[in-house]
């Protein structure tokens, strides 16, 4: 694991602060360990759950040898910072720990300081944002009115996908097979959810059957009528088939398909490639529009 040469650090930072406006001097050396931070997390690949970082992150941070922190979560996607020893500079430092949490966990974060406190928080976007833009990124983003599938081994970057469109300001739902407080702890997606599971609906209000693809329609239905640009990420149609069939599935999503053009919604359907025939893959493909854009994620 490589470790920070702290006094060179701190020597630059002295330099930066004589030979120019402190200000821009304090922005760089963040920018610079925002750089750094993210370039040692890449290089171990370390990764972390939300509710694993204040840990994580703390003793990462001990060992890089930049500073020792104590973090607690306060709410939600906000972390207080509690310096004990800063060995670097302290724009340095906040830079690194933004940069380590968004390698961590794929997502941006931010460290600021407020009222002499510092905090790490998800990266606010901008209302260029809110209309479905993170800087830089405008070409990637999927387009309204398109139901799209996203074929994978591995179901990490759909729901980091989905986070994005959250933190862009975008109303979400997500229907899927797995458990959504886990999905809540592991990635931190507070959205609302359908838990296609045989699962008591008095229990777990947002329960429902597999086989109820009518009742499934019409709750995905309402909720894109209801809310403008809204976006619905499916997983679990594997689930579905299984308990019904592929013909009743097929028709399902093509129903859904046509309302989400009707509406100018976005429609994502997460699918694993080797978990059904290779025709029935170039069916669903065939009726949706295949997309690489997780894969820049």
């Amino acid at each position: 694991m490589l470790n920070v040469p702290a006094e060179a650090v701190k020597d630059l930072a002295d330099e930066m602060n004589i030979e120019m406006d402190a200000t821009i001097a304090k922005e760089i050396l963040y920018r610079f360990g925002y750089r750094c931070g993210k370039s040692i997390v890449e290089s171990t690949e370390i990764m972390a759950t939300y509710d694993e970082v204040p840990q994580v992150v703390g003793e990462f941070m001990e060992q890089m040898g930049i500073c020792k922190v104590s973090i607690k979560k306060i709410s939600g996607n906000l972390l207080e910072l509690e310096f004990q020893k800063i060995t670097t500079d302290i724009n340095f430092t906040l830079g690194a720990i933004a940069g380590t949490i968004s390698q961590m966990l794929s997502i941006p974060f931010e460290c600021i300081s407020e009222n002499g406190k510092c905090f790490a928080r998800e990266k606010t976007i901008t209302s260029e944002g809110a209309a479905g833009v993170f800087a830089g990124e405008l070409e990637k983003l999927l387009e309204n009115g398109t139901f799209y599938i996203y074929e994978s081994s591995s179901i990490h970057k759909f729901y980091i996908g989905l986070k994005r469109f959250i933190t862009c300001g975008y109303p979400a739902l997500c229907v899927t097979r797995e458990f959504p407080e886990q999905l809540k702890k592991k990635f931190g997606i507070e959205t609302r959810y359908i838990w296609l599971t045989g699962a008591d609906k008095k229990e777990y209000s947002y329960a429902m059957l597999p086989t109820n693809l009518a009742g499934l329609y019409s709750e995905i239905k309402d909720f894109i009528i209801s809310n403008k640009n809204a976006v619905v990420f499916i997983s679990g149609i594997e689930y579905i088939i299984s308990n019904t069939s592929y013909s009743h599935a097929l028709k399902f999503l093509q129903s859904l398909r046509d309302r989400i053009a009707l509406s100018e919604a976005i429609g994502v359907l997460f699918l694993d490639p080797g978990a059904l025939d290779t025709r029935d893959v170039k069916t669903f493909e065939r009726e949706l529009v295949l997309t690489k854009w997780f894969e820049t994620l």
